[in-house]
């Protein structure tokens, strides 16, 4: 039976040449700009989260409008592995709606590291006392085998930074809501034992989807359970912690430390990037501009991973990130 395709961003000859390899025979493929024709069975869009570019979202958002009105649309899978900013309203119940969540996994969980070991090493503090011809050899940095990191949301962010995790040795615990574990995880929790979880962990890393039940969830009462010494990083979605609560915490907690790659104000949607508490102030924050995925030539293998699972989905096999609509609306 044939498919057809609409790619709904632009694309250059390696993003063609991906999506021919995987389409192939059977499959009928239109790209962006053209007029899409009602036999349309499937849209492929590149962001809808709210951290899309600016300018990105709203010719998307037009054009899922237009295609979620043709009779034959079945899908529309994301290439961006986030769907906080997706127009859910726009689209019939009947088209099913595909994440590409994971599909970053590698370069975020290099990333991830690199802060867990520029805080935990101390790297940041000890350059600039040099820069002060201060030799401190005597203050001593953490030694990662002998703690225990945290996942907040384990899917595949997760599994890949429990995956390093594991290769420093550390013990690794994993929160998620139907209590996943693979053979990186040591413990599963699920999120009635949140509190618990908080409280073991040494270094917690943030990679939750935001939405409904996440907004807000690392707030005042929830950074007080945690260690004093412990080390945060968010990777996932600046609003699953609360902004002025982590401020304060920090502030009070100079023991406390966090790696912030994952803003409440980015310059999406029009608006300019605003700091407007001064987190990139603190001595005990390590900061990155939502860059833990941006490395050379992924865009290709990510889009790869989605077209392979819209292939999956058409042809009614091993397809997934199935995305639960009333976790957003």
């Amino acid at each position: 039976m044939n498919h057809t395709v609409y790619v709904g961003f632009e694309t250059g000859s390696d993003e063609r040449r991906v999506l021919e390899e995987v389409f192939g025979d059977g499959y009928s493929l239109q790209f962006w700009k053209s007029p899409p024709n009602q036999a349309v069975d499937a849209l492929l869009v590149a962001y809808v989260s709210a951290s899309a570019p600016v300018g990105d979202l709203s010719d998307t958002y037009k054009l899922i409008r237009e295609l979620s009105s043709f009779s034959h649309l079945r899908a529309i899978q994301t290439v961006s592995a986030g769907v906080d900013g997706f127009p859910f309203s726009l689209v019939p119940e009947s088209v099913v709606i595909l994440s590409n969540a994971g599909a970053y996994a590698r370069p975020i969980a290099e990333h991830t590291f690199g802060m867990i070991l520029a805080l935990s090493k101390r790297l940041l503090q000890n350059h600039v006392l040099l820069t002060q011809n201060v030799f401190d050899q005597r203050t001593p940095s953490t030694f990662l085998a002998t703690r225990v990191l945290g996942i907040l949301g384990y899917g595949g962010n997760g599994s890949a930074i429990a995956r390093l995790g594991k290769c420093f040795g550390m013990r690794v615990c994993a929160l998620s809501r139907s209590g996943r574990k693979d053979e990186w995880v040591d413990k599963a929790y699920t999120l009635r034992e949140l509190n618990t979880f908080l409280a073991a962990c040494d270094i917690l890393v943030v990679t939750a989807p935001l939405n409904k039940e996440s907004a807000g969830m690392i707030n005042r009462e929830r950074l007080n359970l945690m260690k004093r010494d412990a080390i945060l990083v968010n990777i996932g979605r600046a609003e699953v912690i609360a902004k002025e609560d982590l401020f304060h915490h920090l502030l009070e907690n100079p023991s406390f430390q966090a790696a912030l790659d994952v803003w409440w104000n980015e310059p999406t949607r029009g608006r300019d990037f605003s700091d407007d508490l001064k987190f990139t102030h603190l001595p005990n924050v390590l900061a990155s501009p939502h860059n833990s995925g941006v490395v050379v030539g992924i865009f290709p293998e990510v889009l790869r991973a989605a077209a392979l699972n819209l292939k999956a989905f058409l042809e009614g096999k091993g397809y997934r990130n199935v995305v639960n609509r009333t976790d957003y609306e």
